[in-house]
């Protein structure tokens, strides 16, 4: 009796066995009722318009100033308030930005509890929502990413050039989620002058969207990890201060 082999992966390279930031952000993200709230690239609200908010400067919030609410979920819950707390902690002392509790600001974030991790990129009008179901408010660097967006920025791996620094295995990427790998244009994206950055909070993990354990993300440069599950890359903060002019924190 024939005694059949294991298959050969279609990678040799396997992928981190720890899960990241991002690979937990789609775990969370299956629970997500695409009847109320459509994502792409993973945990990005779809809206009318898939600008990149770096290119339009009116995407960001004025004076760096992001009003927001939190809503009684996750208010009344102080493990998750102190992880917001933590994360808002992160960009008051690293970059010029701003989260204030709401008064009266017609723009503003409104941090609910549904399920998933996701948001907008940047200002939408009206109230905007980041969501941070469970499994996500427990990661101050998932809620540090969804606030990246929240104040303009998509994902590192969408940037113009970045087929000169990783390679996308497509063949090991899952059925119908290969959209969420696009690579924008120049007339979308603004890199601000800076080196692509493996290890930023706003990028993919190795695996992302993987369906067979394999990487679906290869770094052209060895002895580099991808992806970042803790906290911002010294990129990410040069990015931030970058995009909304900070003045001291140029210095």
């Amino acid at each position: 009796m024939a005694v059949a082999s294991s298959p050969v992966p279609p990678n040799p390279q396997s992928v981190k066995q720890d899960e990241g930031l991002f690979s937990t952000i789609i775990e969370n993200n299956k629970q997500v009722n695409e009847d109320e709230v459509t994502l792409f690239e993973g945990d990005i609200v779809q809206t009318m318009s898939v600008e990149n908010a770096l290119k339009d400067r009116s995407k960001r919030w004025p004076n760096g100033v992001v009003p927001y609410v939190i809503t009684k979920q996750l208010n009344n819950n102080a493990y998750a308030k102190s992880k917001i707390q933590k994360a808002i902690d992160r960009y008051s002392a690293e970059t010029c930005i701003k989260w204030v509790a709401r008064t009266s600001e017609s723009n503003y974030v409104k941090i609910v509890k549904k399920n998933g991790c996701y948001s907008y990129v940047g200002v939408v009008g009206g109230a905007q929502e980041l969501s941070l179901g469970n499994g996500c408010y427990g990661s101050v660097g998932i809620i540090m990413h969804e606030m990246m967006h929240a104040i303009g920025f998509k994902h590192e791996q969408s940037r113009t050039d970045r087929d000169s620094y990783v390679s996308i295995q497509w063949q090991n990427i899952q059925d119908g989620k290969e959209q969420n790998f696009k690579r924008y244009p120049s007339s979308y994206i603004d890199d601000l002058w800076l080196s692509y950055d493996y290890n930023s909070i706003m990028h993919y993990d190795a695996d992302a969207f993987s369906k067979n354990g394999y990487a679906t993300i290869i770094s052209k440069q060895s002895g580099v990890t991808i992806g970042n599950g803790v906290d911002f890359s010294s990129k990410d903060i040069q990015k931030i201060n970058k995009y909304y002019e900070c003045g001291r924190f140029l210095m």
